[in-house]
């Protein structure tokens, strides 16, 4: 008798343990999906950030604000390279729409029914699309981190 209760609060354990694995990992996922979203959200600014950022032409520069431009400038060149293989695999799947509608929101600043009527979709879609759009870009940026869901 002892030895089945055992068996079966070991089976429990482990399970229990499997499940709380399963969830941090999921919510580490959408941490990083969120974090996508926030990178296209501000990436207008943080281009501005890199050329705008002051240093000395003497080289005296704050060091933080030099790491910090550097960082922001390494990002942004991830964030580029992403978007043109982005653009590329959507124009040649025939899905450039989806594209379109994330170009116009993250890096033009258009509203999502600004959106609507220029591609002449449903109200819904745009989100829809940037949604789908930022999924896929956060694999590009982060690999295996990027993932929803695996």
């Amino acid at each position: 008798m002892n030895h089945k209760i055992e068996e079966l609060a070991d089976a429990a354990a482990e399970k229990a343990v499997k499940t709380f694995f399963w969830e941090i990992k999921k919510e580490e996922s959408k941490k990083v999906l969120h974090n996508t979203w926030i990178l296209m959200d501000k990436y207008m600014e943080m281009k501005k950030h890199v050329e705008r950022a002051v240093s000395d032409d003497d080289g005296v520069c704050l060091f933080s604000v030099r790491k910090s431009k550097t960082k922001t400038a390494l990002m942004i060149e991830n964030i580029d390279r992403a978007i043109d293989e982005l653009r590329i695999e959507k124009i040649k799947s025939g899905e450039s729409y989806k594209f379109d509608a994330f170009e116009m929101h993250f890096l033009h600043g258009k509203t999502y029914e600004q959106i609507c009527d220029a591609l002449d979709c449903g109200k819904n879609s745009p989100a829809r699309w940037c949604k789908e759009m930022t999924a896929i870009l956060s694999v590009k940026l982060f690999g295996v981190d990027g993932i929803d869901k695996w």
